[in-house]
């Protein structure tokens, strides 16, 4: 069944030209994931004050955007694949931009 997608999180506090060889992004990239139903949003809930503080680049990353009352910009890449199609794609684009654009993915 298709019904995974590759989503990233920008930051819109860093407006530009973003490539990879799939895609083009108009904020600057800091991480990029493979998800199911709702799990684009999980790394929001994770980031709030109220929750139990994880210390993670991504989550920081995420909280100090918020601090200039902004919020990431969340996008679905390519939607309707595999899990092994959006493995696949999530392990290029990463490959390809976490030096390029300093990704906060491990």
């Amino acid at each position: 069944m298709s019904q995974y997608y590759v989503y990233a999180y920008l930051n819109p506090l860093e407006i530009g030209k973003f490539e990879s060889s799939i895609f083009c992004f108009l904020a600057k990239p800091f991480y990029i994931g493979k998800g199911i139903g709702n799990r684009l949003y999980d790394h929001l809930k994770e980031a709030r004050p109220t929750r139990k503080f994880k210390n993670s680049h991504k989550l920081n990353t995420i909280r100090y955007i918020q601090q200039f009352n902004q919020h990431p910009i969340i996008i679905k890449i390519c939607e309707n694949l595999t899990e092994k199609q959006a493995l696949s794609t999530e392990l290029q684009l990463i490959s390809e931009l976490k030096q390029k654009y300093n990704l906060t993915n491990i």
